[in-house]
C-alpha cells in the first residue's frame, strides 16, 4: 500500500508528508524525553524533602515517646501536617504500638501495610510507595544528642519508637502534567513554525520541477516548440538544459520522419496508381484474348491443338485473376474503395457462388454446399459484390486445395441491436490443412502453406490479404481454423442491416404429408434436403446406405405407412443407386413409390436411367428440387397444389449442395 501511495502521489506532496511526519515525531519524542526526566528529577526532589520532613519529626518526637506523653508531640505533629503533600502522621513506640496517629481532614486513604520494627533504621528511608502517595519511616533514639566531653564512658543511642509520614504524589503529578503540557506545545509550535518555513522552500524549490514535469506532458501530447526556463537548484537547471536539448534533436527527427513519410506516402500512391492503371489497361486486351481463345476452343481441332488451347485459356485466366487482385490491392492501398449498401437476397448470392464454381468441384468429385440458419433473413443489406468477391476466394481456394471429401458453407446470425445483424460464414473443408505457423501467416500478402503450393496448386497469395481487408472495411473479422491433414476452416464476420421489411406470411407447406426417404452420402446433401422437405410439410428420413433404403422401404409397406418418394443420389459411396432404382421398380409392392435420382453432371440426361421417375443435376436448389417433386404426383394433386401454394416466405432455412 504505501509502495502505491508513492506512485500515486507527486513529489511535492511525497516531501511534505515525510518532512511533517519526521517533524511532529522528533518533536513528541522530545516532549516525552523532557517530560520524563523533568518527572525523574521531581520525584528524588519530593522523596528526599519526605526524609527530611521524617527526620525532624523524629527528633521532636523524643519526650513523647520517653515519657509517653503524646502531648508532647502534638505540636509538631500538627506543624508536619501543614506541609501541602504530608497526609498523615503516626508515632509509634519500639514494638510499633501507635501513640499518636494525625490525618489531614477529608483525607481517605489507602491502607499501607505496617512496617515491621527495624532495629538497624538509622536514617529516613522510604518505606512503602503506592499509586497516589508515598511512606516514609525514621526511627526517634535517645541519645542523639552531643556527647558531653565530662562522660567517661561512650553513650549508645536507644531506639525509642518510629515515625511514620505518608506524602502525597498530586503535587507531582500536576506538575508532570503540565511539564508534559509545555513541553508539547512549545515543541509543536517550533514544529508548526518550521513546516511553515519548509512549505515555502518546498515550492520555490518544487516550482521548477513542476514546470519542467508539465512541460513533457505537452510534449507527450504531441506539442512541439517547447522550452524549459532554467531555474531553481542546480540540479534542476541542468535537467532544464537537458530537455532542451532533447526537445531540439526530437523536432530535427521528427520533420526529417515528416518529410521521408510524405516521400514514401508519395511514392506509395504513386506505385498504386501505377498498379491500377497498368492492371486495368491490361485487362482489356486480355479479355479478348481470352474471348478469341474460347471461340477458338469450339473450332474442330487435333487433340494437339485442342491441348494447346486449354493450357493458353487456363494460363489466360490464371493471368486474369492476378490482374484483378493486384487491381483491389492497389484500390485498397490507395484507399479508393467504397462500399455499397444495396438489399439483396443471401440465398441467392450463395446459390450464384455454388453454381460459379460448382464445375471447378465436380471435376475433382467434390460434394459442395451451404446451409442458412433458421433466423438468418433471406434479404440484407450491405454490399453484395464485395461479399460475393470473399465468399468466392474462401470457397475457391476450399475447392483448390481439396482433393477427396466435401466443402461446406454455414451462415449464422446473431442479432447486433435493433438496426444491425452479425452474420457469421464459415468455409469449412476436408483438405491439405494447415499447421498453425502457417495459420498466423496466411493473410499476409504472397503467403502460401509451403513452397510447393504455389507450383501444385496455383494462386498469389493475395486473395486472403484483399478478403482479409474487404471484411474489415464491412466491420467484420476473418480467422482460420486447421490442423494437418485435417481440413480447414475460414470463418469471417460481416456486420449488416436487415432487408426491407416484409410483410409476416405464416409459413406455409406446400407439400405437405409426403413422406419421401432420402438416400445421399454428402452431409451437405442430406442436410439440404431434410431441411427443404420438412420446411414444406413432408416427412423424411436420410441415410447413406443402399441397404438401409431397402430395409427402411419394407418397414413402411410393413406398417402400411409407404414412403411416396426416395431421392437417392448416385454418387453414393457404394455405387448401387442405379442397381436400387430397378430393384425398386422391379417391386410390386413398390409401385406407387417414386424414385428421383440426383447426379453431379450439371444438365439432365437425355434418358432417364431404368427405374427412375425422374432426374435433377447437381447444384442443387430448392425450386428445381421443389419443381422436380411436384412433377412426380398425379395430375390433379399436381393440380390442387399448385392452386394453394403460396411463395416461401423470408426467413426459413434453406440449403443447398452439390
Amino acid at each position: 500500500m504505501l509502495h502505491d501511495y508513492f506512485r500515486r502521489t507527486g513529489f511535492r506532496s511525497q516531501l511534505t508528508v515525510i518532512v511533517t511526519s519526521a517533524i511532529l515525531a522528533l518533536a513528541l519524542f522530545s516532549s516525552l524525553i523532557n517530560s520524563w526526566e523533568s518527572s525523574r528529577r521531581m520525584r528524588a526532589y519530593l522523596i528526599e524533602q519526605g526524609q527530611h520532613i521524617a527526620e525532624n519529626l523524629a527528633r521532636q518526637s523524643i519526650l513523647a515517646l520517653l515519657y509517653h506523653s503524646p502531648d508532647n508531640a502534638r505540636e509538631a505533629v500538627a506543624t508536619t501536617l501543614a506541609f501541602p503533600d504530608v497526609l498523615q502522621v503516626e508515632i509509634t513506640d519500639a514494638a510499633n504500638k501507635v501513640l499518636l496517629s494525625e490525618t489531614k481532614t477529608a483525607t481517605i486513604l489507602k491502607p499501607f501495610q505496617r512496617p515491621q520494627p527495624d532495629a538497624t533504621l538509622i536514617h529516613a528511608k522510604l518505606g512503602q510507595e503506592t499509586d497516589d502517595a508515598w511512606r516514609f519511616d525514621a526511627a526517634v533514639q535517645d541519645g542523639q544528642a552531643a556527647a558531653s566531653p565530662y562522660d567517661l564512658d561512650e553513650r549508645k543511642p536507644k531506639l525509642l519508637g518510629y515515625v511514620h509520614i505518608v506524602l502525597s504524589k498530586d503535587t507531582m503529578k500536576r506538575m508532570v502534567i503540565s511539564l508534559l503540557i509545555g513541553n508539547l506545545v512549545i515543541t509543536l509550535s517550533f514544529a508548526i513554525i518550521l513546516l511553515g518555513v519548509i512549505r515555502l522552500l518546498t515550492r520555490h524549490l518544487i516550482r521548477p520541477l513542476n514546470n519542467l514535469s508539465g512541460l513533457m506532458g505537452r510534449a507527450e501530447a504531441g506539442e512541439s516548440g517547447m522550452r524549459a526556463t532554467p531555474e531553481g537548484p542546480r540540479d534542476i537547471i541542468e535537467m532544464a538544459l537537458a530537455f532542451n536539448q532533447m526537445m531540439i534533436v526530437l523536432e530535427q527527427r521528427e520533420a526529417e520522419l515528416k518529410q521521408s513519410r510524405d516521400q514514401a506516402l508519395h511514392m506509395a500512391l504513386m506505385k498504386a496508381q501505377f498498379a491500377a492503371t497498368v492492371s486495368h489497361e491490361v485487362r482489356t486486351p486480355l479479355n479478348g484474348v481470352i474471348g478469341m481463345l474460347d471461340v477458338v476452343k469450339e473450332m474442330p481441332l487435333t487433340p494437339p491443338q485442342q491441348e494447346c488451347i486449354e493450357v493458353a485459356r487456363s494460363s489466360a485466366h490464371t493471368l486474369m485473376d492476378l490482374i484483378n487482385n493486384v487491381l483491389d490491392f492497389s484500390k485498397m492501398e490507395a484507399r479508393k474503395v467504397e462500399l455499397e449498401e444495396i438489399d439483396f437476397d443471401l440465398r441467392k448470392l450463395l446459390e450464384e457462388v455454388i453454381e460459379l464454381l460448382a464445375d471447378q468441384a465436380q471435376q475433382k468429385g467434390l460434394e459442395l454446399g451451404y446451409l442458412l440458419s433458421p433466423d438468418v433473413p433471406d434479404r440484407i443489406k450491405g454490399d453484395s459484390h464485395r461479399l460475393r468477391q470473399v465468399l468466392l476466394n474462401l470457397i475457391g481456394n476450399a475447392v483448390k486445395f481439396t482433393e477427396h471429401g466435401e466443402v461446406a458453407v454455414r451462415v449464422s446470425c446473431n442479432a447486433d441491436s435493433d438496426e444491425r445483424i452479425n452474420l457469421r460464414f464459415e468455409v469449412s473443408d476436408t483438405g491439405i490443412g494447415m499447421d498453425q505457423d502457417t495459420a498466423r501467416h496466411v493473410f499476409e500478402s504472397f503467403a502460401q502453406a509451403d513452397r510447393s503450393t504455389t507450383r501444385k496448386y496455383g494462386g498469389t497469395g493475395l486473395g486472403l490479404t484483399i478478403s482479409k481487408q474487404l471484411v474489415e472495411l464491412m466491420g467484420g473479422e476473418i480467422g482460420v481454423t486447421s490442423q494437418p491433414g485435417q481440413g480447414t476452416t475460414f470463418w469471417l464476420t460481416i456486420l449488416c442491416k436487415p432487408g426491407e421489411l416484409q410483410p409476416f406470411v405464416p409459413v406455409q407447406r406446400s407439400l405437405p404429408g409426403l413422406r419421401v426417404l432420402v438416400m445421399a452420402e454428402s452431409e451437405i446433401v442430406r442436410s439440404f434436403l431434410s431441411q427443404s422437405l420438412t420446411d414444406h410439410g413432408m416427412s423424411s428420413r436420410t441415410t447413406d446406405s443402399s441397404a438401409e433404403v431397402l430395409l427402411e422401404l419394407g418397414r413402411a409397406e410393413q406398417n402400411h405407412t409407404p414412403y411416396f418418394l426416395v431421392i437417392m443420389d448416385l454418387s453414393a459411396s457404394d455405387g448401387q443407386g442405379a442397381d436400387l432404382a430397378r430393384h425398386i421398380r422391379s417391386d410390386a409392392t413398390l409401385s406407387a413409390t417414386r424414385v428421383l435420382l440426383l447426379d453431379r453432371y450439371g444438365a439432365p440426361r437425355s434418358e432417364l436411367p431404368v427405374g427412375a421417375d425422374g432426374y435433377l443435376g447437381k447444384p442443387l436448389r430448392l425450386n428445381r428440387l421443389l419443381d422436380a417433386i411436384r412433377h412426380l404426383l398425379p395430375d390433379d394433386e399436381t393440380r390442387s397444389i399448385a392452386a394453394t401454394s403460396p411463395t416461401m416466405p423470408a426467413g426459413s432455412t434453406t440449403a443447398a449442395g452439390t
